[in-house]
């Protein structure tokens, strides 16, 4: 999604996200959602293949469809006045639709004097339409069985969008902007008054004494007291297409194509502030509010949004790049950031409250990653003759190129090992560069796959590619000049990253989730089990820290936190949902590190992420609980052994690293009880936050979540 820059005739003042807005449902249709209405637990949308389709949305992380009525053509619009539902109908006109039974809704009745009616608002029994070419229409809807035509105005282009207040109109007509029209007798309706909104007026909201109007990329807000003199009060310019827009109180909720939901406090309507936003995968159609929460429709469905969390407590903060974020390499206190379209960004984050650029360059090459190894930043980049540059970054505030290599392929990833570069080249393999001498690169060797490889990790004699066509493909680089195709896994969706954990890959696979997938024997790797957060998530990036796999859903736009100590039953163990969607992210001593494509730099405080309760644990036989939970200072741990023998206890934390070793002696079998006071094995007090204790026998493993509070 691309981020809007914001053009404003008044000041504008950029506050950070004032909340976190995250997807709780989604419900994939057959067709598009082209117009959404939502009354009480019922969803009921336009859909431009299928009619008249209303959702059950009670359960709003489980919408049901419960219902379809069939068309005259494909619907556009859609408006719902107590038990009946108006729709517009591209070629046939406007139908009306019995509601009263959401199971078996039932045509009623139909006007067809125009064949592409936009948008309709009843009020008192009176259809008003913006019919296209034909300007306003005014229908008498008393009898729905039978709607009679009571009057029209010729607007001079073609009319989008009509709301209503009173005896008043308002028209927003494409071509020739706004009409306010006079409808006390609906069989004459009369101008009042016109406003010239220098673009295309297409979508409008009503509120009080303010008319707001969405002009292509920018809305306006103009005061119609006197609705034969409006006055503008505020104008913006955004560089993506505004679809639609809701006001609820003093709060505007504007659709787009490109930048998701983005949200306006206009509680001063002559300045307007930007609070937050939530950027969707797909470009929305229509959106509709009701209580806290958002209903999104897209081209391919509805998702269902809730904003009633009032704080981002886990975000720590954000730098904002000039391009698209694409990954971050952390290396003490200076994050090094691959900025598409803005080069490499060098940002100090020895305040991670308040991360500031340091320094950065921009050879003019869109850079996708970056590795950073000494004093040099291996950077790969696309749409260039260039794969990799080299920049010498001893000096952050002033980085300097230093070499670059050269081979006419895209490169999505670099790694470096030793003296060797092992870059992803989109259409050529991967290509082993000798970097001894980072002046002059060598490709000293490559081996092809059948796709496209798109991320490349190395452990040992092995490279791991993870290929958007193939999935995983292993391949032998003992000998750097000779590298050899060992075996490929070809996972069933888009392959774009992959991290090994012991003798286990964890490959993204996009609409897939992540496959798990046993790599003990490079030659023949077999798959052990596939992660699906959601069955509808797209996994993108991924990362492990520890025991831990860290991995963005950029449909979901969360982080899932998942245990992998057990790698054929991964527990899902935390989740962080937020406003966007991150391209890369990597962990490090407890802080997640994300590139948010067009919206910069974040850092995340693990330690802050809402627990999933309870863990879900395999069936061992091994029961544990402890008391108190949470726990200051100390908590004393029950457990329940199956058999006799051998038994180990320890606590980690969040990243997977031993912080006590409780015991490890023979125990008999039968209940026991242990208590940890909190303290670490060097006889320190371990800080706030979560851990887990592992208890180990027998062959058999259990995983209990404890949360110490200060």
């Amino acid at each position: 999604m691309k981020r809007a820059l914001l053009f404003v005739i008044l000041v504008l003042l950029c506050l950070p996200f004032y909340a976190v807005i995250h997807k709780i449902g989604d419900f994939q249709l057959q067709g598009t959602a082209s117009h959404m209405a939502v009354v009480g637990n019922y969803a009921y949308v336009a859909n431009s293949d299928s009619g008249l389709q209303i959702l059950n949305i009670s359960n709003p992380q489980n919408p049901q469809l419960i219902s379809t009525c069939d068309t005259n053509g494909n619907p556009g619009y859609v408006t719902v006045v107590n038990n009946l539902a108006f729709v517009s109908v591209t070629g046939y006109g406007v139908e009306i639709i019995n509601i009263s039974n959401p199971l078996n809704p039932q045509v009623v009745g139909s006007y067809t004097g125009f064949l592409y009616p936009l948008c309709i608002t009843v009020v008192n029994n009176l259809a008003y339409v913006a019919a296209s070419e034909f300007g306003l229409a005014i229908l008498d809807v008393a009898n729905p069985q039978n709607p009679q035509l009571l009057g029209f105005y010729n607007t001079q282009g073609m009319a989008t969008s009509v709301k209503v207040n009173g005896n008043t109109a308002y028209v927003a007509d494409a071509e020739a902007g706004l009409y306010i029209i006079n409808v006390t007798n609906p069989q004459m309706p009369a101008l009042l008054s016109e406003i010239d909104t220098s673009s295309y007026p297409k979508s409008l909201f009503l509120k009080d004494n303010l008319l707001y109007v969405v002009c292509d990329s920018k809305f306006q807000i103009f005061n119609i007291s006197n609705p034969t003199t409006p006055l503008i009060s505020s104008t913006y310019l955004m560089n993506t297409i505004i679809v639609s827009m809701e006001v609820v109180e003093n709060v505007v909720y504007l659709a787009t194509q490109e930048q998701g939901v983005v949200i306006f406090d206009v509680s001063d309507p002559q300045l307007p502030l930007q609070i937050d936003e939530y950027d969707t995968f797909y470009s929305i159609n229509s959106m509709a509010i009701s209580g806290q929460k958002i209903f999104v429709a897209e081209y391919t469905g509805i998702q269902i949004l809730d904003m009633s969390s009032l704080g981002n407590v886990p975000l720590i903060g954000s730098c904002d790049t000039p391009g698209e974020a694409c990954y971050p390499e952390v290396v003490g206190n200076i994050a090094y950031v691959a900025d598409w379209g803005g080069g490499l960004q060098i940002i100090d984050i020895s305040n991670p409250q308040n991360p500031q650029i340091l320094g950065s360059i921009n050879t003019g090459d869109d850079y996708r990653y970056v590795t950073v190894v000494g004093n040099l930043a291996y950077v790969s980049s696309v749409n260039s003759s260039i794969s990799m540059h080299i920049i010498d970054v001893s000096d952050p505030t002033n980085p300097q190129q230093v070499g670059y290599y050269e081979n006419l392929s895209n490169s999505f990833c670099v790694k470096v090992v030793g003296n060797i570069a092992y870059l992803a080249d989109n259409s050529n393999g991967i290509s082993l560069v000798d970097i001894s001498n980072p002046q002059n690169p060598i490709e000293i060797g490559s081996c092809a796959t059948s796709g496209r490889p798109f991320y490349v990790s190395v452990i040992g004699n092995i490279a791991y590619v993870a290929d958007m066509d193939t999935g995983l493909n292993i391949i032998d680089v003992t000998n750097p000049q000779n590298p050899i195709l060992l075996s490929s896994y070809d996972t069933p969706g888009t392959c774009y990253n992959v991290r090994i954990h012991g003798s286990v890959a964890y490959v993204s696979d996009f609409m897939n989730g992540v496959q798990v997938i046993d790599v003990s024997n490079p030659a023949s790797p077999s798959l052990i089990q596939n992660i699906m957060p959601h069955p509808t998530s797209y996994i993108y990036p991924c990362s492990i820290d520890g025991d831990y796999l860290y991995t963005s859903d950029i449909n979901w736009n969360e982080i899932d936190i998942f245990n992998i100590s057990n790698p054929t039953q991964p527990t899902l163990v935390a989740r962080y949902p937020w406003n966007h969607f991150s391209n890369g992210i990597t962990v490090n001593n407890g802080t997640l590190y994300s590139a948010d494509d067009f919206y910069g730099f974040s850092i995340i405080d693990l330690n802050s992420v809402p627990i999933i309760d309870p863990v879900a644990v395999p069936s061992t036989g091994i029961y544990v609980s402890n008391y108190p939970n949470p726990f200051n200072p100390e908590t004393s741990i029950s457990y329940t052994l199956p058999t006799s023998g051998q038994v180990k206890i320890s606590i980690y934390n969040i990243r997977g690293q031993l912080v006590k070793q409780l015991d490890d002696s023979y125990q008999a079998s039968g209940k026991h009880t242990i208590t940890w006071n909190g303290m670490n094995d060097n006889h320190e007090q371990a800080s706030s936050g979560i851990y887990f204790c592992r208890i180990t026998s027998g062959g058999k493993q259990v995983t209990h979540k404890l949360m110490m509070v200060k």
